[in-house]
């Protein structure tokens, strides 16, 4: 399961932000660039651009995509909260080996918390869908350690295989498995 599959092929690359909440980013879909996102972090709106003439198409799907599911204010700006939060919940998961899920949770639990009240029925798509992807990424990892205990239970000799995967990681497993 790649997490773009949830997002429409959207994903977030060289994000950057300062502590006065300005970013910048690149809009990627299917890997390759296509829109410019930032913010002067002064409680306006995002701006976005595309990036080539061939691009503007583009920056229009990605308009229409965001609608579809972030509603009628500001839907682009809201989903491209939720890729800036994918991208928060990545590295974390990469540098504390945490699940997507136990992550995507605390920050929904404090965003709940934190938020205007009235504001948090807006925020439930956005939830919904750090949720949706947690849980294929729990089932991907549930999956690939069942393929280990199998193995473990047959006997199956793991000496030919590549020594990431003996070190007891399953990477080489799920690209097998799952396509990645």
């Amino acid at each position: 399961m790649k997490i773009t599959d949830y997002t429409g092929g959207y994903a977030l690359a060289k994000f950057e932000q300062l502590r006065t909440g300005a970013f910048t980013a690149e809009i990627l879909r299917d890997g390759k660039h296509v829109v410019e996102v930032e913010n002067d972090g002064r409680g306006g709106s995002n701006r976005y651009s595309a990036v080539s003439d061939e691009s503007n198409a583009e920056l229009l799907a990605f308009r229409d995509y965001a609608a579809r599911d972030f509603g009628d204010f500001e839907p682009a700006d809201a989903f491209v909260e939720v890729l800036i939060d994918i991208d928060i919940i990545q590295n974390r998961v990469r540098h504390s080996g945490a699940r997507f899920s136990e992550v995507a949770e605390a920050i929904i639990v404090d965003s709940e918390e934190t938020a205007i009240p009235e504001t948090v029925p807006y925020m439930q798509p956005h939830f919904d869908l750090l949720r949706k992807i947690g849980a294929a990424l729990d089932a991907d990892v549930a999956a690939a350690d069942s393929v280990d205990s199998l193995q473990a239970e047959r006997g199956t000799d793991t000496s030919g295989l590549a020594s990431s995967t003996r070190a007891g990681g399953t990477a080489s497993i799920r690209r097998t498995m799952f396509g990645r």
